[in-house]
């Protein structure tokens, strides 16, 4: 048993010396190629056999994520927590967790946010929340979970693209949500704007409710 420690300790600091800040930075998917495996369906195999041996950790604690930001963007867009009988739009993994953590509209945290939000726009005569940024996976909970009587607009977050035009009354609720909270020509433009920089949508929901 020591020997396998000592083996498996050896292995793991033999990977975090090889992925170190500072030396040259590669791709998991180089790095597996650079071991000797070919395609994504080899590489695929080779996590799931760390998965299988519970070295998982091990794999994942070495690798170094060379853009934060837009390793977090593509999770956003492309994962959702759900939970058992909950569907996904195409192009979106669901990852199963428990009920109480679903990310769908239809949860029952997820759902409590969405009436608590609509309740207190519908109160003080708000009838329509224009929102931009938020991935589409996002927005498309958040339209299929609010009353139907708020007017639900959204308009994508393009980077340093010129803003869209848009219409905003008086009466109307704008939401700057997720990455777009960095563009700061849309706080110009929006300056009584609520600012949701947390994804998700129970964090979107909890911000409007606290400032509207």
């Amino acid at each position: 048993m020591k020997a396998e420690l000592a083996t498996s300790e050896a292995h793991r600091a033999a990977l975090l010396r090889a992925l170190t800040p500072g030396g040259p930075r590669v791709t998991l998917r180089e790095a597996f190629t650079r071991r000797g495996l070919c395609g994504d369906d080899e590489i695929a195999a080779a996590i799931r056999a760390w998965t299988d041996a519970r070295r998982l950790p091990d794999l994942l604690d070495a690798v170094d994520v060379r853009d934060p930001e837009g390793f977090a963007a593509m999770l956003d867009e492309r994962m959702m927590l759900v939970t058992s009988g909950d569907a996904v739009a195409a192009g979106v993994i669901g990852v199963h967790v428990g009920p109480d953590r679903s990310e769908r509209h239809t949860a029952p945290p997820v759902r409590s946010a969405l009436a608590r939000m609509a309740t207190g726009l519908l109160v003080r005569g708000v009838k329509r929340l224009v929102v931009h940024g938020g991935t589409p996976a996002w927005q498309r909970e958040l339209k299929d979970g609010l009353d139907r009587r708020i007017d639900a607009r959204f308009y994508p977050y393009l980077g340093r693209a010129p803003l869209p035009d848009v219409t905003v009354e008086a009466t109307d609720v704008v939401v700057i949500w997720g990455g777009a909270v960095a563009d700061p020509r849309l706080a110009q433009r929006h300056p009584n704007a609520i600012l949701v920089p947390e994804r998700g949508l129970v964090a979107l929901c909890r911000a409007v409710s606290e400032r509207t």
